[in-house]
């Protein structure tokens, strides 16, 4: 929350834009390679929240099945943004996904169980 709160100006801006962009009939290519921009811009900054919440969670999972569910959706956030990392090559994004591995590992490890 606190990036989109941060950013909410800007993310008014994006929508307005893009929304703007598909109700005209004329679709000329430099209005769709800017509103594609715009889009991933939206994405990362919803992806790079998400990543900031998740890491920030408190991790005290009672069951074994709140471990699975967090190891699923962690897991499906470093996908999300392994997918924006090879369109865009952002380091922080790169960064966000090393953290969020790391976060991973240990509830894998939890969910293996200790020798």
């Amino acid at each position: 929350m606190i990036l989109i709160k941060k950013y909410a100006w800007l993310l008014m801006a994006c929508q307005l834009f893009v929304s703007s962009c598909s109700d005209s009939n004329v679709q000329n290519p430099e209005n769709r390679k800017i509103e594609q921009r715009v889009e991933m811009l939206l994405r990362k900054m919803t992806l790079a929240e998400k990543a900031v919440e998740f890491e920030t969670r408190k991790f005290s999972f009672k069951t074994t099945s709140d471990r699975i569910v967090a190891s699923r959706e962690v897991k499906a956030l470093i996908l999300e943004l392994n997918e924006v990392y090879k369109l865009d090559k952002d380091p922080q994004i790169m960064d966000y996904m090393k953290r969020l591995t790391v976060v991973k590992q240990k509830i894998e490890k939890r969910l293996k169980g200790r020798p």
